[in-house]
Order: C-alpha cells, then structure tokens, then sequence
C-alpha cells in the first residue's frame, strides 16, 4: 500500500510522541532524591518517627525537615547537615523543649573571641548551611555548669548560615555565662543568619550575640522582632547587617555596638537598662528608637556615628557624647536631667529637649 506525504508526518509526529512518554515514565519511575521529613513523638503517625531529636537529625537527609512533637527532650543537639528543625502543635498541646540532659550539658564550640568554652543545648556545627529552627523552646534550667564556662541556647558556629524563627530560648544562667542566641563567623568569606520573631529572657549575659573577628565583619546578622529581657546585655552586634523592630530590657546595656560592628539600629524600643544603646563604631547608623527610663539613653564611644530622629525619654543623661562627635540631630530628649553631656564645643547640630534640667554641658 501506498503512503502518502500527510501520514508518513502523522507517523513520525506519532513516534515523537512515543519517545517522549517512554522518556517521562523512564524519569518518573527512576529513584528520586527528594528530601525527608521525619517526626520526633507520635503526633504525625504516617512519618517515620524517632524518639529524639539527635536521631532524626542525623536520619535527615540535605535539605530535609524534623518536626517535633509537644513535650520535652532532655538532651543536647548538634546539626551538621542542611534542615528545617520545627516544633508541630497537636491538639491542645502546642510547645516542644529542648530541656538540659540528666547529666548536664558537655562543652561542644569554642568562642572565637577570647577562646572560652561553651555549651550549645542547639549546636549548628561549623561550615554548615541553611538550618532553619523555628517554632521551639530550649531551656536551660538545671545546667550543671560549676565554672564561668557559656552556655549558649542556640550557637550557630563559624561558616554557617540560616533563620531562627518564634523561638524561645530561656534559663540559660548559672554558674557559667548565659547567652541566648549566638552566631559568630570568623573566616573571609561572608555568611548570613536572621534571628527573628524570638523570645529570649532569663538569661544572665547577653540575650543575642552575633560577632565577627574581621574587618569589616564577614557576617551579616539580620535581628528583628525579637522580645529580649536579660539581667545584663540585650543584643551585641559586633557585626553587620541590622537590629529592627526589637523590645528589650535589660540590667546594663540595651543595644551594644563594640568596636568592628557596622550595624544600623532602627525602630527598636528599649526600656530599664543603665544605657539604651552604646556606640563603639563611627560607622554605626542609630535611628527612629525609643529609649525609655534608662541612666543614659545613648553613650558614644567613637568619632562619626550617625544618631539621629530617637526618642529618649526619663533618663539622667540623653545623649552622652564623652567628648566624641558626629552627626546627633533630629532627636528628642525629654524629662531628663542633663539633655547632651561632654559635648565638643564644635558640635552644633540640632536637637530637641523637653522638660530637661540641663540642656547641654561641655567640657572638650
């Protein structure tokens, strides 16, 4: 039989289509590679299930996600690979801790500055990217740290990246130096994490540190919305990036910025400490806070910083300049005994004082 031009194409265009079926099936019939999602308790039967979370953490393949069930898990953790760590609600059940083990926490990081050893309840090992923590409570009541070792809640170390998400880190105190959240980089190349949404308190040294040893700081810390409420230091940022949107109370300092950090602080609101905010960079960028019952609501330690458009309100001393300068402006200081203090004779910026008994004093 003869075939024509039409059905020869109608043929080939047919084996075309044979081809690419075969190929799809072929594609969807090979083993695929797609990341696990395992569960720690019983609230998600149909999941593989794991009674710790050490377990399912080291089960999880790159990429993968630990849900983990309400109810306390005595134990430390330690994350080396890429994952989504997340506390699961069942029923009226709705907060999963990570509590201290029976027999105490064990020293596992070093602090890149000065060397100290630590105890990380929550350890992201070096070199590690992308663990996201999000929806958990690490407690560290019960610690049996005897000397002036740190306990950290979480500890992201050199190298590492992701986002802590509505945590709550609490308890971390004791004999040793308490940190909340802590993420600290030390190598050339930049990394980033964001703390947010968090809520750190009873903790007896910092609530957030993050901290770079280079110049300038290769990592980027983005802090917001964080509730923080410590017996000494709120949040350090001896990095870059940005402190937005924050609520802090705190027995000594609000906001520290030492030397090293280009951290701009924006929006936060800072209440009962002895200084809201301590700027030790000229390359600091302070705006829009509001400082509240505070001995001094910011203290300058360094030439250049930007502070501008702050409300500081029942404080001794506003803005205490201690006879460095930079561009102040745009600020309110009310119900205060001395506005602006150890001012340089050449600072004339413009600011704005209500119901303060000293304007201004100089002496540099």
């Amino acid at each position: 039989m003869k075939i024509s031009e039409g059905d020869r194409g109608r043929i080939a265009m047919m084996r075309i289509g044979l081809m690419v079926s075969l190929a799809a099936g072929m594609l969807l019939s090979a083993p695929s590679a797609v990341a696990t999602t395992y569960v720690v308790g019983r609230c998600q039967p149909r999941l593989k299930m794991f009674t710790t979370i050490q377990a399912a953490v080291l089960a999880s393949s790159a990429g993968g996600t630990v849900w983990v069930c309400p109810g306390t898990y005595p134990e430390q953790v330690t994350i080396s690979a890429p994952l989504t760590l997340v506390g699961f609600s069942s029923g009226d059940a709705g907060r999963a801790v990570i509590a201290v083990p029976p027999n105490g926490l064990q020293v596992n990081a070093t602090s890149i500055q000065g060397g100290d050893p630590v105890a990380a309840q929550v350890l992201v090992t070096a070199g590690t990217p992308s663990v996201n923590i999000t929806d958990m409570t690490v407690d560290g009541s019960g610690n049996n740290l005897s000397s002036p070792d740190f306990i950290a809640g979480i500890f992201y170390d050199v190298g590492t990246s992701g986002t802590v998400n509505k945590v709550t880190t609490r308890n971390q105190l004791g004999a040793g130096f308490g940190v909340g959240i802590w993420a600290q980089n030390s190598l050339a190349s930049n990394y980033s994490v964001t703390i947010e949404n968090s809520s750190v308190h009873d903790v007896n040294f910092i609530g957030i540190f993050v901290l770079s040893n280079q110049t300038p700081p290769t990592l980027t810390a983005t802090v917001k919305g964080n509730r923080v409420v410590t017996y000494a230091y709120g949040i350090r940022d001896q990095a870059g990036g940005t402190v937005t949107g924050n609520f802090i109370s705190a027995g000594f300092t609000g906001i520290t910025l030492p030397n090293g950090s280009s951290a701009s602080v924006t929006g936060n609101t800072l209440t009962d400490a002895q200084v809201g905010i301590d700027v030790g960079n000229g390359g600091n960028v302070v705006t829009s806070n509001v400082i509240w019952n505070s001995r001094y609501g910011i203290d300058l330690f360094a030439n250049g910083a930007t502070i501008q458009s702050n409300n500081v309100t029942k404080v001794s001393v506003g803005i205490k300049f201690g006879c460095f300068t930079g561009t102040v402006s745009g600020n309110t200081i009310s119900d205060a005994g001395t506005g602006i203090d150890t001012v340089p004779s050449s600072f004339t910026l413009v600011n704005t004082f209500e119901n303060v008994d000293t304007i201004r004093t100089g002496g540099c």
